[in-house]
């Protein structure tokens, strides 16, 4: 590598700068990657094109003293490398603070998998002290695939995921856990990141300022912004609660005939601490108090809380709230990092059917063939569904026949067999329907749906063409017949999509 003075232009000498690799050879790969402000610290790397064997390193070089240091290695010129952390294999882009005190990267790791021929392989975070030459790897459960991109002069890593992608969403590490860039906006200063800038992913920052508050970041190639902050970055992730981003299904403001589960989803694993008579569902009346069920009524499964009622039917028109104390879920194995209160709000839409209020293709259409991928069948209904599978004993279908055909049309049929389909209506109103129930139910009755489509010989030719076209002028009548209730807990989905 060589460096020269802005100032006056020249040169700077760099001597005894190392120029062999982890596999004793000068591949001719040598670059500096970042500089301290001051001049004197450089971040660089060699034969970084070269991984079989893996011979790319990188090392800090410092000027003042004309020494350097192999950065997670102590290096031998004849014998192989000794990595400073098991299972490291290699370590890649260095990035080094304005103050030359922090240096942060990639680092490649190799986990053997007990009776396994093949070992886990990723990258992680890697930590450099420079003053105190102490290198350290982030590689526990939950950190695998977020690499640093910078390091600010307090220590503070901003790292960003997926490794080496140039779509990644930035983290900040603060204390042992890493944290989103858009929930510190969300929850600190109630931002919502996309909703401001029309971006989907946050990026990774290409520099920062001496005082760490303005950041340029990176969120696409060739694609920038510029971020600035009232406080420095670590103070304002203290104040996230790591808990604090959470999903649930079925989603707050749902409509339902009654509850039965709830499902509560974080972005890193959870547990709970057994308090399950703590949590509550109230109607707005007061009349109703459910609490879940003992034993398995209030239980973590990796990122997810599971909350089991006894199956309560929820009153039409009167609204529920379920309330989870704070508190009562934490990070695994953290018991200090618990969850805020949260509260859902349901709605009791009775026992009465669903109804369609949207069918695509529209009733009557004309359409050249259906299938999954390029012409699927969608039908939405007022209330949340979700499919449920039919007993051994019984079969529900959804069906697709051709009720009519010209002579110029090819004698075809296209038929769907999605699980069965759910319904509202209790069990005391669902007959008790043969296979194929389509063709043997007449319409209409309160728990069919009836649409027709009509084929036309031409077709947009920017559509991909179906596997099954159907034959052009041909009429087709669509039936579903649910043989089942609603479940009680319905997921967040409200279109349900047939494969023809």
């Amino acid at each position: 590598p060589i460096m020269y003075d802005l100032t006056t232009g020249k040169l700077i000498d760099l001597p005894n700068i190392p120029t062999l690799d982890m596999t004793h050879l000068d591949q001719g790969q040598n670059c500096v990657y970042g500089l301290s402000a001051d001049g004197r610290y450089l971040a660089c790397a060699m034969s970084e094109s070269y991984l079989m064997p893996a011979s790319l390193c990188a090392y800090v070089y410092d000027r003042q003293n004309a020494t350097y240091r192999m950065l997670g290695f102590d290096d031998n010129a004849t014998a192989a490398w000794t990595p400073k952390w098991d299972n490291l294999h290699f370590v890649e882009r260095p990035s080094i603070s304005d103050n030359g005190k922090w240096i942060t990267g990639s680092a490649y790791m190799v986990e053997p998998i007990p009776g396994s021929e093949y070992p886990n392989e990723f990258r992680a975070t890697y930590k450099y002290d420079v003053e105190k030459d102490e290198f350290v790897v982030y590689d526990k459960a939950g950190e695998a695939d977020i690499v640093g991109s910078a390091v600010l002069n307090d220590g503070t890593i901003i790292g960003g995921s997926p490794a080496n992608n140039p779509y990644a969403y930035c983290y900040i590490r603060s204390g042992n856990y890493y944290i989103a860039l858009e929930q510190i906006l969300k929850q600190v200063y109630n931002i919502d990141f996309k909703a401001v800038t029309n971006i989907t992913n946050t990026g990774y920052p290409l520099a920062s300022s001496a005082d760490g508050l303005t950041w340029l970041m990176s969120y696409a190639p060739d694609e920038t912004y510029l971020i600035q902050f009232k406080e420095p970055i670590a103070e304002a992730a203290a104040k996230v609660n790591l808990l604090g981003n959470y999903t649930a299904a079925p989603v707050s403001g749902s409509k339902m005939t009654n509850l039965s589960e709830v499902r509560i989803t974080f972005d890193r694993d959870v547990e709970t601490n057994g308090l399950y008579n703590k949590i509550t569902c109230v109607s707005e009346d007061g009349q109703e108090s459910w609490t879940p069920v003992q034993g398995n009524g209030f239980v973590a499964q990796d990122k997810q809380v599971v909350i089991v009622f006894r199956t309560r039917q929820m009153r039409e028109g009167v609204n529920y709230t379920l309330t989870i104390p704070a508190g009562l879920v934490r990070v695994k194995g953290d018991r200090n990092m618990t969850s805020p209160e949260i509260k859902l709000s349901f709605t009791g839409r009775g026992t009465g059917a669903v109804a369609l209020t949207r069918a695509y293709p529209e009733d009557g259409a004309s359409v050249a063939g259906l299938d999954l991928t390029t012409n699927p069948m969608l039908l939405t209904f007022d209330a949340n569904l979700k499919l449920k599978a039919s007993p051994p004993s019984r079969t529900s279908r959804a069906s697709i026949r051709r009720t009519s055909s010209p002579s110029s049309c090819a004698h075809t049929t296209a038929t769907c067999s999605p699980r069965a389909w759910a319904a509202t209506h209790p069990s005391s109103h669902s007959p008790a329907l043969p296979p194929h129930a389509s063709t043997a139910v007449p319409s209409p009755r309160p728990w069919c749906v009836t649409a027709t489509t009509t084929c036309s010989p031409a077709r947009d030719t920017s559509t991909p063409k179906p596997a099954n076209p159907s034959p052009p002028g041909s009429t087709y009548s669509m039936t579903s017949s649910p043989s089942h209730p609603m479940p009680t807990s319905p997921s967040p989905r409200h279109t349900s999509r047939a494969n023809p």
